[in-house]
């Protein structure tokens, strides 16, 4: 029986993005020795951090035009925080966790109208989902 192996690193516990692989390997059926292990190229990594700063500048510099452009539309506007994936140094996607204070029940009805508009502001990003 062939056996489809794999290497995970963990994340520490306080952090905010998943571990990765980063290494697999196939062992054929009949064989009892590994021949070789291929590199996994993908990672999360968290944005706002200094990895995505150093790393990943493009990325980094849209996402703050996000929160940017986030920050002027709604004036009680919390945070953004977005963890990106990674793979083969290409971002392949993106999930973002916005935080908004809403102070009355007519502000939270109106909470579909903010997905539109955080929608439209999210073409500065090339990402493939907005929301999951």
């Amino acid at each position: 029986m062939p056996v489809f192996m794999t290497l995970y690193m963990e994340a520490p516990p306080e952090s905010l993005v998943p571990g990765y692989y980063y290494a697999k390997t196939n062992v054929s059926a009949g064989s009892s020795t590994i021949g070789s292990w291929d590199s996994v190229n993908s990672k999360y990594v968290l944005f706002p951090s200094d990895e995505a700063t150093n790393h990943y500048k493009t990325d980094t510099q849209n996402f703050n035009k996000f929160k940017s452009d986030a920050e002027s539309y709604f004036p009680n506007f919390i945070g953004v925080v977005g963890k990106g994936y990674y793979k083969n140094g290409d971002l392949s996607s993106l999930a973002l966790d916005i935080n908004i204070k809403f102070t009355t029940k007519q502000k939270l009805s109106a909470s579909p109208i903010i997905l539109r508009q955080l929608s439209k502001i999210s073409s500065r990003f090339r990402m493939m989902s907005l929301f999951k």
